[in-house]
């Protein structure tokens, strides 16, 4: 017994026992139905339906049993089908993403909003993790793609694109408004309380390379507190308890006109924002017409490139 022999029988009642009918609802031949509708009944060792020559009548009794159980599972097989298919349509519309908060809050809204305007079905869906993290989720398939701040030489396994790098700012409340209108060198620098993020942890954004720069050069610069992510960094540089050493993406001159973002790229090596991907399968049609929204922008590494 197939389920074929099923979906036969089901036709067959449906269109009040005609064989031609069914055969042309279901793009067949006539003695194809007719030779299943015989096989089933040989199978179950009964009459399923009352003839008169070769027409059929009406149902035996067992076979309107057998009908409607017949009924019930292409119903069955109907509604997972149906089930199946709208999954695979949800998952062609739908890109899943790993990142760091910072990334997830100045980086991504951007991109995202361009290509739903675009592709208005899709949908994102954007998680939170830690570099090492992101890479891992990426390379177990968990999610689509990663933004990080990882480099080439940190991931393996997967692709690498480089999104965008941006200079590094210093961030100056109006208390200490002197400072945005002097040349910056580190000594400065060191002269007022600094706000940093700490050294990443499971956030992700660090700000050890910043305070390696200032190691290198023999310099101690006074960090008054490390707070958890930039957001709550910017809200103290804001009360004007120290100054802070930012990318510049996590200036808004709108949304931050308290503060003042003085350029700081000629002290500091910017910051790297790149994007992580599989390499095998390749990405999905959807997730790889996003990529391209992600092209390389600015001092790109050598790394990789979108799949074609």
């Amino acid at each position: 017994m197939n389920l074929q022999k099923m979906k036969y029988l089901r036709e067959v009642v449906r269109r009040e026992f005609s064989v031609s009918a069914a055969a042309r609802a279901l793009h067949t031949c006539q003695p194809a139905i007719s030779k299943q509708i015989r096989d089933l009944e040989r199978q179950l060792g009964q009459e399923l339906f009352v003839r008169q020559g070769n027409r059929l009548v009406r149902l035996t009794p067992i076979g309107q049993r057998i009908a409607n159980l017949a009924n019930t599972v292409c119903e069955t097989i109907d509604e997972i089908n149906f089930i199946a298919q709208e999954s695979l349509l949800e998952a062609e519309h739908h890109i899943r993403i790993a990142t760091i908060p910072a990334h997830a809050r100045f980086i991504l809204p951007e991109p995202m909003q361009q290509f739903s305007k675009q592709h208005p079905r899709t949908h994102f869906q954007v998680d939170r993790a830690s570099p090492a993290e992101i890479t891992n989720l990426v390379r177990s398939g968990e999610v689509d793609l990663g933004v990080t701040p990882v480099m080439a030489s940190d991931v393996k396994d997967v692709g690498l694109l480089h999104y965008e790098s941006y200079p590094r700012v210093v961030l100056v409340p109006g208390k200490y408004a002197a400072l945005a209108r002097k040349t910056l060198t580190l000594k400065l620098l060191t002269d007022y309380p600094i706000i940093t993020t700490g050294r990443g942890g499971s956030l992700g954004y660090s700000s050890s390379d910043v305070l390696s720069v200032f190691a290198a050069a023999g310099v101690q610069p006074n960090i008054l507190l490390s707070a958890p992510d930039l957001d709550i960094v910017k809200a103290c540089v804001k009360k004007g308890l120290g100054i802070a050493i930012f990318p510049s993406y996590a200036y808004d001159k709108k949304q931050d006109r308290e503060i003042k973002a003085v350029d700081a790229s000629h002290l500091f090596p910017p910051s790297h924002i790149n994007i992580v991907i599989r390499v095998d399968p390749p990405v999905r049609p959807i997730v790889r017409e996003f990529l391209k929204l992600l092209q390389p922008r600015r001092a790109p590494t050598p790394t990789a490139r979108v799949p074609e």
